[in-house]
């Protein structure tokens, strides 16, 4: 019988195999971006029906804003991805099997995540963007329709109008803006904010220090105001795993902090949640794995294979900056801001972000709109 061992780069995540499936997939996918925004919009009716049959009964200011409490996309693919997550462990199972000339269990499998080409998750990035930005305008024509059918007769002018549609995302949250008095529009456009990955550590330190209570309270406020879109990845779940209380780690998206999946490991993948990731960056820690700095750390020192998904998450879905006070990231920090990675300290962001308040950039997209 021949010897047979799993390599960190085993096994690559099939691509070309499920890319036709994928590739006709978002195209149904597309053709039904209107469809889910009805149902959202349904849902939304159903919710609010005061709102919904109430009457404009004088000429004033009407503000709309709507927050979008889940990520669109969330669960819209949950079954192709349950169907191809199906389709790779068999596939995996089957060539193991093959190799090894006997059943395999699961405790054989190893932690290796999938992953392809940057190149090609560029391609299906699109799909996430299309849908946030189909569901967030569809959200805004609705309103405006709504607002128009129901100016009494006889009022030859329309409100001042606010349209505000916050829909948070894995790449980053976006402010859909609509602004028009007198029937001139002055503004029509799309604001996001700065993204903020915060490390489970910053977590911990928040809840268990006071000494660092200061610095993530300020983050929280930033992004109470929308200055910053934070997140954290679904490894935290990992991290947190011998800590009692879930109460805590649940009141996270009442913080406007988001959960954003982590990358798909054999046996720790979240169908619809977790994400392929980037063979470009696997090959980045294969580097850092291989160094005299890595190797001459002691062992307990090293980060690990969660440290490791924390970042790679981050960078899979383009996020600004990554905090985090646990100096075996902070050790290589200068190596990732070489790779294009920005890490830090949560003190040290907040002494360089420039504040781009919601309210001021909408004063001032008006007053330029006005003066065009």
């Amino acid at each position: 019988m021949n010897n047979f061992s799993l390599t960190p780069e085993f096994p690559k995540f099939p691509f070309e195999e499920f890319k036709a499936e994928h590739e006709q997939d978002h195209a149904e996918f597309k053709s039904t971006i209107q469809e889910l925004s009805q149902v959202l919009l349904a849902q939304l009716k159903e919710q609010n029906p005061e709102l919904m049959n109430a009457k404009i009964t004088k000429q004033n200011d009407i503000e709309i804003s709507l927050i979008l409490s889940e990520n669109p996309l969330d669960g819209i693919l949950f079954e192709y991805h349950s169907q191809v997550k199906n389709i790779v462990l068999k596939d995996i199972n089957s060539r193991l099997e093959k190799e090894l000339g006997r059943p395999i269990t699961h405790a054989e499998l190893t932690f290796s995540p999938f992953f392809t080409s940057l190149s090609e998750i560029k391609k299906l990035d699109h799909i996430e963007k299309d849908y946030v930005s189909a569901v967030g305008k569809g959200l805004q024509n609705h309103w405006l329709t709504w607002i128009k059918e129901n100016i009494p007769d006889g009022q030859t002018t329309r409100p001042s109008i606010r349209i505000y549609i916050y829909a948070p995302s894995r790449r980053g949250s976006r402010m859909f803006i609509y602004a028009e008095s007198n029937g001139i529009v002055l503004i029509d456009d799309i604001f996001k904010p700065p993204t903020v990955t915060l490390d489970t550590n910053v977590i911990i330190e928040w809840w268990d220090n006071q000494d660092k209570v200061e610095h993530v309270e300020k983050l929280l406020e930033l992004g109470k105001k929308i200055e910053i879109d934070m997140a954290v990845t679904r490894r935290i779940h990992d991290d947190l795993i011998k800590r009692s209380s879930t109460d805590e780690i649940n009141d996270l998206p009442n913080q406007l902090i988001h959960e954003i999946g982590a990358v798909a490991r054999l046996n720790n993948w979240k169908v619809g949640i977790d994400t392929v990731g980037i063979s470009e960056f696997m090959d980045f820690i294969g580097s850092i794995e291989i160094s005299d700095a890595f190797n001459h750390m002691n062992k307990d020192k090293r980060p690990d294979w969660r440290d490791w998904d924390h970042i790679h998450t981050h960078h899979r879905y383009g996020r600004n900056y990554f905090l985090t006070w646990d100096s075996r990231i902070l050790y290589f920090k200068n190596e990732f801001e070489n790779f294009g990675i920005r890490v830090m300290k949560p003190e040290e962001y907040l002494s360089q972000h420039q504040s781009l308040n919601l309210d001021e950039w909408v004063k001032q997209t008006i007053y330029n709109s006005s003066q065009n």
